[in-house]
């Protein structure tokens, strides 16, 4: 008596099914972890920016944060260069638009065109807040800064 070996049609449709049901509820959980990945990039290279630009002012001879540029953050601390180089950094408000001398907006947008990451100063401290608000999870707009690519967020 022969003996035929191998899957029937059945149990291989079986098998495909299962995993994709199983593929369906895996996929979208690994894409969005590439997003937070960015942001999460983003988020510490803000962190990094306003460390060096607290430090520019510390340096600066009494002139605050004046004439704070992206190449200057770059020139206190090397790791913001990519972002300088992929034109992600931001330094705003520290020159003629600041004549008290005391704030400052610093920060590093995601790749791929998300969101800002920033940190704040004025009169009533340091806040770290995003561009536009709300989104990848920050809480609150900037108010009255602009950031490239974000026009309705105001100007500085």
């Amino acid at each position: 008596m022969r003996r035929d070996e191998g899957f029937t049609l059945i149990e291989i449709l079986v098998v495909v099914l299962i995993i994709g049901i199983l593929a369906a509820i895996a996929i979208p959980s690994f894409l969005g972890q590439s997003a937070k990945a960015r942001a999460a990039d983003a988020k510490s290279g803000a962190e990094v920016a306003l460390r060096a630009v607290e430090s520019y002012g510390i340096d600066n001879d009494g002139n605050g944060y004046t004439g704070a540029t992206t190449a200057s953050l770059v020139a206190q601390e090397a790791s913001l260069k990519e972002a300088q180089n992929e034109s992600r950094l931001l330094v705003s408000g520290t020159a003629s638009t600041n004549p008290d001398k005391t704030s400052f907006v610093v920060g590093v947008r995601a790749r791929r065109n998300g969101a800002w990451f920033a940190y704040y100063r004025d009169t009533t401290g340091v806040r770290r807040l995003c561009s536009p608000g709300g989104s990848a999870g920050c809480s609150r707009a900037i108010p009255g800064v602009t950031f490239p690519g974000y026009s309705s967020v105001g100007s500085w």
